[in-house]
């Protein structure tokens, strides 16, 4: 899924085919709820959606992480789907090997998975400009079915701020200062606003709330 003006650039570099967003730099909510849409759309009832700065996948094995390819998401989504949920996800790398096999009901981010027909009362918050995955979890979590997230598998990102790209001019302080403000003021007492390597961020306080 791309912007109409990287389309030619990743055409002639890839040789798989492109799905292409209606308008340039509109920001990560459009574009997430732009491909919830269409595969609405399309009448899937299963897709994963992932961020392009994703750079591992891997398992967990006895306590270790072990680096593998994409094609562990067929195991992921294998024992996933044994469950009924909205969405899904594997653990990021730096927790999974002290993780829980299984967590219900936690923020699912970066690498989710859908059941589109169970997704039908939520959709992204076109007011929040970013930590919208943190939104998207706990809309699954309150008007819907909930998340899943399994630490069996793994998957890893570049570090937040690494690399320029489309997000890159949304990241300054006041701007996050101003939609983690809005995320809140959402979910008052359950997101708090914290400061922590340079950037503003959510903290969510899951044990204030009985899931």
């Amino acid at each position: 899924m791309v912007e109409p003006q990287d389309e030619k650039s990743y055409v002639e570099s890839y040789s798989c085919g492109v799905f292409t967003l209606p308008n340039n730099n509109q920001g990560i909510t459009f574009s997430r709820q732009y491909i919830l849409d269409l595969a609405r759309t399309m009448n899937y009832e299963w897709f994963w959606m992932m961020d392009d700065d994703i750079n591992e996948f891997g398992k967990v094995f006895k306590g270790k992480t072990q680096r593998m390819d994409a094609s562990i998401l067929f195991n992921a989504t294998a024992i996933l789907k044994r469950y009924k949920s909205s969405l899904y996800s594997m653990e990021l790398r730096q927790f999974a090997w002290s993780s829980a096999e299984l967590k219900r009901n936690r923020s699912v981010m970066q690498c989710v998975m859908f059941n589109v027909p169970r997704c039908k009362n939520i959709n992204y918050d076109k007011n929040i400009k970013i930590r919208e995955d943190y939104d998207i979890s706990l809309q699954s979590i309150f008007k819907a079915q909930g998340t899943i997230k399994t630490a069996k598998y793994y998957y890893g990102i570049a570090d937040m701020k690494s690399q320029s790209g489309g997000m890159e001019q949304w990241y300054n302080e006041d701007f996050e200062k101003e939609e983690v403000r809005k995320l809140c003021k959402k979910y008052p007492g359950l997101v708090e606003a914290v400061y922590k390597k340079n950037r503003h961020d959510v903290k969510i306080n899951w044990r204030k709330y009985k899931l």
